[in-house]
């Protein structure tokens, strides 16, 4: 089950807090699609370097695998 995490840096402490977390399925997929949305993005910014952008492509695929299999689409319960 996934799980999404907020966390605050305790520059104090220097560590990450956990402030709140969910398994709410609508923020996770909102989560989502922002995530993959923000490293879509960073591919079109690399226009002028092919190097970066073919690995800004290859990073957004990674991504994109990944929160597939822990945020599947189409999935209909909260896991």
């Amino acid at each position: 089950m996934a799980v999404l995490t907020l966390q605050y840096p305790d520059a104090y402490e220097g560590r990450l807090r956990i402030l709140a977390s969910t398994h709410d399925r609508s923020v996770l997929v909102a989560f989502k699609k922002a995530v993959l949305e923000e490293a879509k993005l960073r591919t079109i910014g690399f226009v002028d370097d092919e190097i970066l952008r073919r690995d800004a492509e290859f990073e957004y695929e990674r991504l994109h695998n990944l929160l597939d299999m822990v945020i599947p689409e189409g999935a209909t319960d909260d896991r």
